[in-house]
């Protein structure tokens, strides 16, 4: 029978720290899924990137929330919802 799935995976060091992500655990959360898609949204700046390209016609004095935090409020949410995901 094949193995659709790997057991684990080894990533790129950071700050000479081996990354090592197991499948095997039997204890499982599904919000890991949201704090990596947030660590990796940090390091590679892409909401930052694109709340700077997006109109922003709000007073800003008025303002409680920055766009960039609107939009890692909403993408995340949509990304951790898997019963909102169209298959």
């Amino acid at each position: 029978m094949t193995k659709l799935c790997q057991e684990s995976i080894n990533l790129p060091a950071v700050k000479r720290r081996r990354i090592r992500i197991e499948f095997g655990g039997s204890h499982l959360t599904s919000d890991a899924g949201a704090h990596l898609l947030r660590l990796v949204d940090r390091r590679l700046g892409l909401t930052d990137q694109l709340a700077k390209r997006l109109p922003d016609d709000r007073v800003a004095w008025r303002c409680q929330h920055s766009l960039r935090d609107m939009l890692c409020q909403r993408i995340y949410g949509l990304v951790g919802r898997a019963e909102n995901k169209v298959t």
